[in-house]
C-alpha cells in the first residue's frame, strides 16, 4: 500500500545487471535483480518510518515547521542540525518548499540516519494510536516483518535500524571460490583442439536457432540458460553483458557495422573465454562488495586492501585508487568499472584452478582451430596451414587455366548473376566454394581483403562518375568481376599477415599489447623487420592511440614494412 517505497525500490534495482551497456533493463526488473529489489524494499520501508514520524501532518510532505520540530528527534537518529532552514533547503532539491519522500530518502542515505525503533514504539503524539493497538503497534509489526527473513536484514548496511537480528556474516578473506571451475571449464569449450572446435560449433548452432550466423544479446542470454545451463553464468547478467560487449564486433574491427550488436560465429570462442574471465573477476568484486548491493563504496574498498594485495595489487593510497576506478565519479564502483580496472591491473583470484590461459601451453599462437599438432613444429614456429592447398584454392595467376577457374569461382560466388559481390555473398562463397576454414572462419581476414579489393576498378574512371552520376557509388560496397582476382590475392596476403599477428597475440584476444609486441622482437626480425625502439614502433602502429594494436592497424603496418612469413614459400 506504500507506493513511494515501491517506486524507490524499483528505481534503485532496475537496470543494475545491464549497467550502462544496454537498454534492456531500463524499464524492468530482471531475475538477477529481484533479490536487490527485496533488499531495497526493506531499505526504503525503514526510511519511510523516519519520514512518516517527521510528517506529523500526514500529507506525505514535510514542511519547514515539521522539520524544525523534528530536530531533537533527528539528533537521536545520529544527525545534528545546526541550521534547520539551511538543512531543509538542502534537502528540498526542487525548491518547492516541501520535502518529498524521494528527496528525504536521498538525504537520509547520504547522512546515514540511525533509526531508533524504541522511539517509534512510543508513537508520535500527533498521530495517536487506536485504542486497540497496544502490543500490535505498527512499529512492532514492522519490526517483526523486518526480522522475518535474515537475508533482508540490512539495517546496518545503510546505518538505518536497530533490529535485534544478528549481524550478517562477514565475507571471508580470499579462499577458493565455491564455483565448480572444472564444470565451468567443461561447459565452455574454448580450446583449439578438434574436439572442442566441434563442441563449439554445435554449441553455437544451439545458441542460433534461426541459423543466421549472428547471436543477439537475447539469444546469448537464452543460450547461456538453456544450453550452457550454469547458474553462476546465466543468473549473472553483469558477467554476460561484459562478455558480450567485449566479444561482439571484434571480427569486423572498425570496418563494418555488422558486428555492432551481435556475436558472430568467429567471435564465439572469444565470448566463451570472456565469460570465464569475467566470472572470475566477479568473484573478486563480490568478495569486496560486503554490502551485497552490487556496488563498492570507499569503506568496502579500504577494507579490501589486504585482500587486493593477496590478489597481486598493492594499494598505496586507497582513496586515490578508488577515485581512479570510479570512472563516472558517482562515489560507488560498479562492476563494469571494477572489471576494466582489474583486467588492467591483472588481478589474480585465488581459486583452486588457475585462470584459463587463452592459449594452451603447447600452442604457439597459430590459429589452427582443428589442428592437434604435438611435434616440434610449433616450437620451431611453423604454422599448421597447408599453403599449397590454399594456393590451389585461390586461383590468382594470369594463365588461361587459372582465368577459367577464376571465372567459375566468381559465378559460384554470384548466384544471382548481377556481376557484383556483396560482403554477405563473399562470406557465403568463401565457405561454400573455396571451403577453407582458415579463410571463411576468419572474419578479419575476409573483411580486410574485401576492403582492399573493392572499388579498385572504379577508381580508374572518376570522370565517368562525374559525367553520369549514376555509377559513382557502384564499387563502394561490392566486388566487381574485374576486382575478383585482387580479392583472392588479398585473401592470401591477409591470411599470411594474420599468422604473424596471431603468433604475437599470446593473450589470444585479437589485440596486441605493448608487452606482447616487445616479446615478439625476435619473430619480427625473422619476418624482415628489426625494431630499435619497441615503444616508438608500437605507438606508430597503434593508430588510434588505444593502447592495443588491432589487426587492421597491424596489417597496415606489416604490409607497409613488407613483412614476410618465413614458411609460406612465397
Amino acid at each position: 500500500e506504500n507506493k513511494p517505497v515501491m517506486m524507490r525500490a524499483f528505481q534503485a534495482a532496475k537496470g543494475v545487471s545491464n549497467s550502462s551497456s544496454s537498454d534492456v533493463g531500463e524499464s524492468y526488473i530482471e531475475r538477477s535483480e529481484f533479490r536487490l529489489l527485496l533488499l531495497y524494499l526493506r531499505h526504503y520501508l525503514e526510511i519511510w518510518q523516519v519520514f512518516d514520524e517527521i510528517d506529523t501532518g500526514d500529507d506525505r510532505r514535510i514542511n519547514l515547521e515539521e522539520f524544525k520540530s523534528a530536530v531533537p528527534t533527528m539528533e537521536g537518529w545520529g544527525i545534528e542540525i545546526e541550521d534547520a532552514e539551511a538543512s531543509f533547503a538542502e534537502i528540498d532539491a526542487n525548491g518547492g518548499g516541501q520535502v518529498l519522500f524521494d528527496e528525504f530518502s536521498d538525504w537520509s542515505i547520504k547522512k546515514a540516519l540511525i533509526l531508533d525503533f524504541e522511539v517509534v514504539d512510543k508513537a508520535p503524539a500527533a498521530k495517536p494510536k487506536p485504542a486497540d493497538d497496544d502490543d500490535d503497534s505498527f512499529a512492532a509489526s514492522l519490526d517483526d516483518i523486518l526480522s522475518d527473513d535474515g537475508d533482508l536484514g540490512l539495517g546496518d548496511d545503510l546505518g538505518l535500524g536497530d533490529d535485534p537480528e544478528p549481524e550478517p556474516e562477514s565475507k571471508p578473506e580470499p579462499e577458493p571460490a565455491s564455483f565448480d571451475w572444472d564444470k565451468i571449464k567443461e561447459k565452455l569449450p574454448s580450446e583449439k583442439t578438434e574436439e572442442q572446435t566441434a563442441q563449439r560449433k554445435e554449441l553455437f548452432d544451439k545458441f542460433d536457432p534461426n541459423g543466421n550466423g549472428y547471436l543477439s544479446l537475447a539469444e546469448v542470454q537464452k543460450g547461456c540458460e538453456e544450453v550452457i545451463a550454469v547458474p553462476e553464468i546465466y543468473e549473472n547478467k553483469p558477467v554476460m553483458m561484459r562478455a558480450f560487449q567485449a566479444a561482439k564486433g571484434v571480427s569486423n574491427s572498425s570496418s563494418s557495422d555488422v558486428g555492432e550488436s551481435y556475436i558472430e560465429r568467429s567471435e564465439f570462442r572469444l565470448f566463451l573465454l570472456y565469460l570465464r574471465n569475467y566470472l572470475e573477476v566477479w568473484q573478486v568484486f563480490d568478495r569486496i562488495d560486503t554490502g551485497d548491493d552490487r556496488r563498492i563504496d570507499l569503506e568496502e574498498f579500504q577494507s579490501a586492501v589486504p585482500t587486493l594485495e593477496g590478489w597481486g595489487v598493492t594499494i598505496e593510497d586507497p582513496a586515490s585508487s578508488f577515485a581512479e576506478i570510479d570512472a563516472n565519479g558517482g562515489g560507488q564502483i560498479l562492476f563494469q568499472e571494477f572489471a576494466d580496472w582489474s583486467i588492467k591491473k591483472a588481478l589474480h583470484l585465488e581459486v583452486e584452478i588457475e585462470a584459463p590461459a587463452p592459449k594452451p601451453a603447447s600452442d604457439d599462437g597459430v590459429p589452427d582451430e582443428g589442428a592437434a599438432d604435438e611435434g616440434g613444429d610449433k616450437e620451431a614456429g611453423k604454422p599448421s596451414l597447408d599453403w599449397e592447398k590454399i594456393r590451389e584454392k585461390l586461383p590468382t595467376e594470369k594463365t588461361e587455366e587459372q582465368k577459367a577457374l577464376r571465372k567459375d569461382l566468381f559465378d559460384g560466388f554470384d548466384p544471382n548473376g548481377n556481376g557484383y559481390l556483396s560482403l554477405a555473398e563473399i562470406e557465403r562463397g568463401a565457405e561454400q566454394n573455396i571451403g577453407l576454414p582458415e579463410i571463411y572462419e576468419n572474419k578479419p581476414v575476409m573483411m580486410r581483403a574485401y576492403q582492399a579489393a573493392r572499388s579498385v576498378a572504379n577508381k580508374k574512371t572518376p570522370d565517368d562518375a562525374k559525367d553520369g552520376g549514376e555509377d559513382e557509388d557502384v564499387g563502394e560496397h561490392y566486388i566487381e568481376r574485374s576486382e575478383f582476382r585482387l580479392l583472392l590475392v588479398y585473401f592470401r596476403k591477409y591470411l599470411e599477415v594474420w599468422q604473424m599477428f596471431d603468433r604475437i597475440d599470446t593473450g589470444d584476444d585479437r589485440r596486441v599489447n605493448l608487452e606482447e609486441f616487445q616479446s615478439a622482437m625476435p619473430l619480427l626480425k625473422t619476418w624482415g623487420v628489426e625494431i630499435e625502439d619497441s615503444e616508438a614502433s608500437f605507438a606508430e602502429i597503434d593508430a588510434n592511440g588505444g593502447g592495443q594494436v588491432l589487426f587492421d592497424e597491424f596489417s597496415n603496418w606489416a604490409i607497409k614494412k613488407g613483412l614476410d612469413l618465413e614458411d609460406d614459400d612465397e
